[in-house]
């Protein structure tokens, strides 16, 4: 996964400059509140990331998509978007552990939890929908394992990142820095000095330790014979 003025802290849209192309022209993008109308757009993203690795039938692709997005959104109590051309070209959920903001998150969690219950239950369905739930519950228990063991090492936090995703069509043009630069902006402002993240091999971990991040725990594990290592990692905001 990926990466982030007048700012109107109390509003839905907030107007920040992106980064400068080659030409030396600057972009500039809205950074929106989350409305549960994105949710369609925030599992096209997810499908456009990693829906050619996933074999299933188109229904399964589509339940699995929609179940993790569901997942991590009803997770986070922050959700953010860029919108471009109609698409949602970037999207960042995080979790504020003190100080929370309210009404930031999903309008209607008792909907998306119950449509989340029958995704969840159509997928176990099938052999390949039972093979991707179980794979999901794998990396949470992989997750669990990466808490205790900050915990044990004395790290602490305050804030987590929970998903960042940035569309291929925009790639390279600083949304995802935008989005964590905002987020880190909101959790100084409510008194949050340490945030973590969880990833994987599979994913852009180098990204991370680019900018900042400390490496605070790793655990190996694999599926379908596949080695995985599961990665926290924290930073001083």
């Amino acid at each position: 996964m990926a990466h982030f003025c007048l700012c109107r802290h109390d509003a839905a849209v907030f107007q920040r400059p992106l980064l400068c192309d080659s030409r030396g022209e600057c972009l500039s993008a809205v950074i929106s509140a989350w409305q549960d109308q994105d949710f369609e757009g925030v599992a096209k993203l997810f499908d456009e990331l990693w829906g050619w690795e996933l074999e299933g039938s188109e229904q399964e692709k589509r339940d699995i998509s929609d179940l993790y997005i569901a997942g991590s959104a009803l997770a986070s109590n922050r959700l953010r978007v860029i919108r471009e051309n109609g698409d949602i070209a970037a999207y960042l959920g995080s979790v504020f552990y003190q100080n929370a903001p309210q009404e930031q998150g999903i309008q209607n969690p008792s909907a998306f939890r119950q449509a989340a219950a029958v995704m969840e239950s159509r997928l176990r369905s099938t052999p390949f929908g039972l093979e991707s739930v179980e794979f999901n519950d794998l990396i949470n228990e992989a997750n669990r394992k990466l808490k205790a063991d900050m915990i044990a090492k004395g790290f602490e936090w305050q804030g987590e990142l929970k998903l960042l995703m940035t569309s291929p069509l925009y790639q390279g043009r600083g949304m995802a820095r935008l989005l964590i630069d905002d987020t880190f902006d909101e959790m100084r402002r409510r008194g949050i000095r340490n945030v973590i993240l969880y990833t994987d091999s599979h994913c852009n971990w180098q990204y991370y330790e680019k900018t900042g991040w400390t490496l605070a725990a790793e655990h190996e594990w694999s599926f379908r014979e596949e080695p995985i290592r599961a990665l926290a990692y924290w930073k001083t905001i």
